[in-house]
């Protein structure tokens, strides 16, 4: 029969100082613990990932697709304002065309050759309020501030993507509806447009745009700046401004505000020469931009007012081609949307995979855990009991 001695390879010295089983059974104890802490963290919170410790590539990856999520989120509304925008632009329109064929009834009215002055006057003063009212109506059709009908602005911009780039805006013209357009045909130039381009109207490059003209030097930090301070010294410098072009290339447009021979324009960016206009825009004449070129008192003759159906039937064609680009843009602006949702509902659905917990694997984890912390905290009982045999040696 083989002979144990104390010290030897395999043998369990009996002590009570230090408890080793114990030890083990608590160390496995606590991971245990911790595993179990961790399924009731995910099924308490519905996530896998809690914390960077619990997968620092993922949460990142998650908060990437989650940011890019809410700029989606937000690219849509400004889809949805710019639908908004659209319909009033449109049905203001309506109210345009209807007005300008009123118009073309009381010229063909007053193209009668029976009619004598007085009577031909009624249909002439109908035919200049109605013309008011379309100035009216242009003058005053905005959406969130921004003038849709007059010619103020040029297009209507709408951020519909999460990247700063020129596909991610959408640029949609809005043709000026004013009705009387040019008060007069000029001799020469009497509106402008800068050759030179800055890709971001908001920003100027880190520095600054100056402008020299009649009303003296003004320096701004952007070209949406500029224009601002140009056209709060309108009255001393002769012209008006307003930023033109679209998307990576906008421009400065000037266009004459009062007659006469004006003052010569310079333009420089970062003090290197950005524009010279050799010719100012305020000469001669004053210059609305675009517009129906629809004239008051034009039925004061029934030659006058033949002349006045011309010009009404190419106003008409001027809303119809309006309305034409409010109706493709809302479609392009549909498709837009859509093309938005899907990709909000992917970015949400790669997210979840990466954040989500998954409740059939958590709940099986979850008891797997569980049975063995109930397990551990007995075996750690009676390991922590063993000692006391060496009392048997005692009695």
């Amino acid at each position: 029969m083989p002979v144990f001695f104390a010290g030897m390879v395999g043998a369990m010295p009996l002590v009570i100082n230090t408890n080793t089983t114990s030890i083990t059974a608590q160390q496995n104890l606590y991971a245990a613990n911790s595993r179990l802490k961790v399924s009731v963290q995910r099924l308490s919170s519905g996530l896998r990932v809690n914390s960077a410790a619990d997968d620092a590539a993922g949460l990142s990856r998650a908060d990437s697709l989650r940011v890019k999520s809410r700029m989606i989120q937000a690219a849509m509304r400004n889809i949805n304002d710019g639908f908004s925008a659209l319909e009033v632009a449109d049905k203001a329109t309506e109210q345009i065309t209807n007005l300008v064929i009123r118009m073309g009834e009381l010229a063909a009215g007053a193209a009668q050759g029976a009619l004598d002055q007085t009577g031909r006057s009624y249909y002439n003063n109908e035919y200049n309020k109605l013309i008011e009212e379309v100035d009216r109506i242009a003058n005053t059709t905005e959406f969130g501030g921004f003038k849709l009908l007059n010619g103020t602005n040029a297009a209507l911009t709408i951020h519909a993507g999460f990247k700063n780039s020129i596909n991610d805006q959408l640029s949609i013209s809005m043709n000026s509806l004013i009705a009387a357009g040019a008060t007069d045909i000029p001799t020469t130039a009497h509106e402008m447009l800068s050759v030179e381009t800055v890709a971001d109207p908001a920003v100027s490059g880190g520095g600054t745009i100056a402008f020299n003209g009649g009303g003296g030097s003004l320096t701004a930090g952007s070209l949406n700046q500029l224009v601002s301070l140009i056209n709060m010294t309108s009255a001393d410098n002769g012209v008006s401004a307003s930023v033109a072009g679209g998307p990576g290339a906008y421009s400065l447009r000037l266009v004459s505000t009062t007659a006469g021979t004006g003052n010569d324009i310079s333009i420089g960016m970062n003090s290197s020469p950005f524009q010279t206009f050799t010719v100012t825009p305020a000469q001669d004449a004053e210059h609305i931009g675009g517009g129906l070129s629809l004239s008051a008192n034009a039925l004061t003759s029934a030659a006058a007012a033949r002349g006045a159906m011309d010009a009404i039937s190419s106003a008409l064609k001027t809303i119809n081609d309006a309305r034409a680009v409010y109706g493709a843009s809302t479609n392009r602006l549909k498709s837009a949307l859509a093309n938005l949702q899907g990709t909000f509902t992917n970015y949400q659905a790669a997210e979840s995979r990466i954040r989500d917990a998954d409740f059939a694997f958590e709940t099986a984890q979850y008891s797997r855990n569980s049975i063995i912390v109930q397990a551990g905290t007995s075996v750690l009982a009676q390991a922590n009991s063993s000692p006391r045999s060496v009392l048997s040696l005692l009695s």
